[in-house]
């Protein structure tokens, strides 16, 4: 979990768009909710399908 929240820090310093979405993330990080970091990167994936 540590990892995945190094990431969303590094993803968001190189692109500031997507602070939003790493905060909720980081959210769920702190947490211990992996089911709600995976239900919360599905519905983004499935928006960008729908957006394309």
């Amino acid at each position: 979990m540590k990892k995945l929240a190094e990431a969303c820090e590094a993803i968001v310093q190189k692109n500031p768009e997507y602070q939003l979405f790493f905060q909720k993330i980081a959210q769920f990080v702190k947490n211990f909710q992996t089911e709600k970091i995976e239900d919360l990167i599905q519905q983004e994936l499935g928006n960008e399908k729908s957006s394309a």
